[in-house]
């Protein structure tokens, strides 16, 4: 049966969410911060991360998205992992001071030893699992090797241009961080290429100059 019919579908596991946490930070007028903190985790966490520059948390941002207005780019953020440490850097290019609140959670990655964690994956109210909402599927999840120029693929073969959540790994530092999917020329500094088509994903370093990174991928039976 199409798994995309099914609220929840015992035959594909579900996300867990094995972090979670908040942070704060002040940056001045046209100012840049970074900030770090340990996450006590035994591997480097696939983090997602939202912010909002107001305490309604309205609007809300994707940790690395581009807010734009009168053709300038308001605030520039940045978050990345390794085995130890969780890093934020954000510009504020803006004449006022502004407050950034971040909410920050992680997946753990493919092919490491499961680890006991107090965070599981909550939607809505206090229910772990509520069927007033619609579940992801997850059908594939994985690391490539590592990449320096070439590209990688994998074939997730369900005929649709799937759901795909990535992470890159860069070999010379070992931070990982999330990538947005999409295809790219480069002209806006961008140095990867992530495709999604109706068989495969592929990965590439598209720099003039790569340097080797891999990339943690998670394909969902939804569209």
């Amino acid at each position: 049966m199409n798994p995309r019919n099914f609220l929840l579908s015992t035959d594909y596991p579900i996300d867990k969410v094995v972090y979670q946490t908040t942070r704060t930070v002040t940056v001045g007028a046209y100012g840049f911060s970074s900030t770090n903190f340990a996450h006590g985790l035994p591997f480097k966490p696939l983090l997602v991360a939202q912010y909002s520059p107001n305490a309604s948390y309205i609007p809300l941002y994707a940790v690395g998205s581009f807010p734009v207005s009168a053709g300038i780019v308001l605030y520039n953020t940045a978050i990345e992992a390794d085995a130890t440490n969780i890093y934020l850097a954000i510009s504020n290019n803006t004449a006022s001071s502004v407050t950034f609140r971040f909410n920050i959670y992680a997946f753990q990655p493919s092919g490491t030893p499961e680890a006991i964690t107090s965070h599981t994956s909550v939607a809505g109210d206090t229910f772990s699992i509520s069927t007033d909402y619609n579940y992801t599927k997850l059908i594939m999840s994985g690391v490539t090797g590592w990449v320096s120029g070439a590209s990688a693929s994998v074939t997730h073969g369900q005929g649709i241009v799937p759901q795909v959540m990535v992470w890159r790994e860069n070999q010379s530092d070992g931070r990982v961080s999330p990538v947005e999917v999409g295809s790219y020329d480069g002209s806006f500094g961008l140095d990867y290429l992530i495709r999604v088509t109706t068989s495969t994903v592929s990965f590439a370093n598209i720099d003039p100059f790569p340097s080797p990174a891999r990339y943690h991928y998670r394909i969902y039976a939804d569209e």
